[in-house]
């Protein structure tokens, strides 16, 4: 099984589209870590993040927040979307909290934050990420 979680400046991103990096965690059945990797992604583009981790094999992925559109491509994907964790955990961190089954899987982890000034030009939902 494979867990990916988005990260800006080896913290999970609060918006995932913003990663600059993906931690890639490989777990063995009994869910212990075998390995981890750092990936960048492609370039952000509407649909690029969840097609991208789906050819990697991911099957979970711990985030903050993101729009209705990913999550439904995500959906799409075949990937568990756990989301709103804080920007301020670490990937390990994030994992051992899903480890413990500290997390409730979200139906509608959108986004929690402001948009002014990002520039992305979707107007406060991160859709199409």
């Amino acid at each position: 099984m494979k867990i990916a979680i988005p990260l800006h400046q080896d913290k999970l991103s609060s918006h995932f589209g913003q990663a600059s990096q993906f931690a890639i965690f490989t777990l063995s059945n009994q869910k212990e870590v075998l390995g981890l990797e750092k990936l960048t992604p492609p370039p952000h583009e509407p649909g690029a993040y969840p097609r991208w981790l789906a050819q990697l094999g991911v099957s979970v992925l711990l985030a903050g927040g993101m729009g209705e559109r990913a999550l439904t491509l995500f959906r799409q994907a075949q990937i568990e979307v756990y989301g709103n964790l804080s920007s301020h955990f670490s990937a390990q961190e994030a994992l051992d909290l899903y480890l413990k089954n500290s997390l409730s899987k979200e139906s509608d982890p959108t986004c929690n934050h402001d948009h002014h000034g990002h520039g992305h030009g979707h107007h406060g939902n991160c859709g199409g990420h």
